[in-house]
């Protein structure tokens, strides 16, 4: 049984099964439900949309059900019966949620935009906040923003003291508010929202 992180895992990597199920998967395309009974009623059943899994090469009407938050079945004609609610996707597709590796999510500097309003509505789920602080304030960042958020947030931390409250371009400007063992202590601190360091290595930022 899949969870929602490795059915996302999966659609993003495209090399690795769905679902170990050889009956379920023959050649690379979903077999019709089996009967009624043979497993247990589902929490939940999305009906009728368009699965659209790369790594499986599907692209289709099927439908997908679910029980205690992790996908049971992604089949045809699943029966409306088995599941305690139905959720129709007609017209709709239906897929993994997306990742976006590069957003600012600490919304108060000004370039910065909240995950929740942001992104859930266009489908995308997890986020990488691509260095909006540096190690003093990453502690804030997590307890505050990443850990109340419904999107699922993980972060790299700034090698700048300052991350961006300053603005891009003057983030590497005084060399002075790099500290590379506090910054690499505060990633070990703060993991596993926190999942690297972000240097700005460009002549805009860090100058001649």
């Amino acid at each position: 049984m899949l969870t929602r992180r490795e059915f996302s895992r999966c659609f993003l990597a495209g090399g690795t099964a769905f679902l170990s199920s050889d009956d379920l998967w023959a050649a690379g395309k979903p077999q019709a439900s089996p009967s009624q009974g043979s497993i247990q009623d589902c929490d939940l059943l999305v009906k009728g949309g368009t699965v659209v899994d790369p790594g499986q090469q599907l692209h289709g009407p099927l439908d997908v059900a679910v029980k205690d938050g992790k996908i049971l079945e992604v089949s045809r004609d699943i029966p409306e019966a088995r599941a305690l609610r139905v959720v129709s996707a007609k017209d709709k597709i239906v897929t993994p949620g997306f990742i976006d590796i590069h957003v600012h999510c600490f919304d108060r500097i000004g370039v910065g935009a909240n995950a929740d309003q942001t992104c859930l509505g266009k489908g995308v789920t997890t986020v990488v906040d691509a260095g909006s602080v540096g190690y003093p304030m990453i502690g804030g960042f997590v307890k505050y923003i990443a850990k109340t958020s419904v999107t699922r947030i993980v972060a790299l931390v700034d090698i700048s003291a300052l991350g961006i409250v300053v603005g891009i371009k003057d983030t590497m400007r005084n060399l002075d508010w790099v500290n590379p063992e506090l910054t690499a202590k505060a990633a070990e601190d703060n993991k596993p929202t926190v999942v690297g360091i972000k240097v700005r290595l460009q002549q805009m930022v860090q100058g001649d």
